[in-house]
């Protein structure tokens, strides 16, 4: 009975002291930590924006297995992936074991291909060591990019963006310059703007758009396509085309056309004020393309024609 009864005592205070000790990190953790820089940001279109992408451990053990990887933003192509330790395919970059205290970077290039704004690229970093913090895995950066004007010139001359997206243009050029629509419509002008300044409009639909400096006559074009949705689907299947994010400005229409398999492209929709339609394909297999512009019917000026969004039927 002696002997049981201090068994038991012993296995009490064995568990009261388990109860009252401190919490402590379990045996292989290690805190990592991601930061994700952009410069320049914005950048100018045609130009490349790097990502610094800094992995740090704060331990307290080395992390083992380390990937840190960077989402590509909507408008930029990857250029390259440069870790300073380790290997990348594509924006994916093995980094091998990081000890307690130590440090990696990634240099991620990627190139401005589009006039976007506002768009999302996020730097995250895994390991296969427990992580006791998850919140500082994951660092998100904001980006956009612009179009020059400078003298006497847009800078490209010729831009593309997406629906729904604001284009920027910043004058860094001596002289005095305007961004004035210059298709008849009258969508936009910014007024003679000096050195320094920027201007934005997000345009209204698909479409090819030309502007204008009105003071010194030179111009440019910014064009973007529909979308449309399933990119591949069976022959007869309904796909969403898409022109337009809002209805047009008052008394202006949107004009889309199809080109079927084989086909040269004729009207689908003419005249129209809704932004997007259902197609369904029944001109055999192969790709099917659509492109939209914006119209005045009061005048018959309007935008040429978008760039082509193509869906596949098999």
């Amino acid at each position: 009975m002696r002997l049981v009864a201090t068994a038991v005592i012993a296995a009490a205070l064995v568990g009261a002291a388990s109860a009252s000790a401190p919490a402590r990190l379990s045996a292989g953790s290690a805190d990592l930590s991601v930061t994700n820089s952009p410069s320049p940001n914005p950048a100018k279109v045609g130009t490349n924006m790097v990502f610094t992408v800094g992995v740090a451990n704060a331990g307290p053990n080395a992390a083992s297995a380390v990937v840190a990887k960077e989402s590509l933003p909507t408008g930029f192509s990857l250029v390259s992936a440069v870790p300073s330790v380790g290997t990348c395919t594509g924006t994916t970059c093995s980094l091998g074991t990081l000890a307690s205290g130590g440090s990696a970077t990634v240099t991620v290039t990627v190139k401005a291909d589009q006039a976007v704004s506002g768009v999302k690229s996020t730097a995250t970093v895994s390991s296969s060591t427990t992580d006791p913090n998850a919140a500082n895995n994951k660092a998100p950066a904001t980006v956009g990019s612009f179009v020059a004007v400078i003298d006497f010139a847009y800078d490209p001359n010729a831009a593309k963006t997406r629906l729904g997206q604001k284009v920027n243009w910043e004058f860094t050029g001596n002289a005095p310059h305007t961004v004035t629509d210059d298709t008849g419509i009258g969508l936009y002008d910014s007024g003679t703007q000096t050195h320094g300044a920027a201007y934005n409009f997000t345009y209204p639909s698909a479409g090819t758009f030309l502007y204008i400096c009105t003071i010194h006559h030179f111009t440019g074009t910014i064009s973007l396509p529909p979308t449309a949705s399933p990119a591949k689907a069976p022959l007869g299947s309904s796909h969403t085309v898409t022109w337009a994010k809002a209805a047009p400005p008052a008394g202006d229409v949107f004009d889309v056309q199809v080109k079927v398999p084989g086909g040269s492209f004729a009207d689908w929709m003419t005249g129209v004020t809704s932004t997007s339609g259902v197609y369904v394909t029944s001109s055999g297999t192969g790709k099917y393309a659509f492109r939209a512009r914006i119209r005045k019917p009061s005048t018959g000026k309007s935008s040429g024609y978008s760039p082509a969004v193509t869906i596949q039927a098999t």
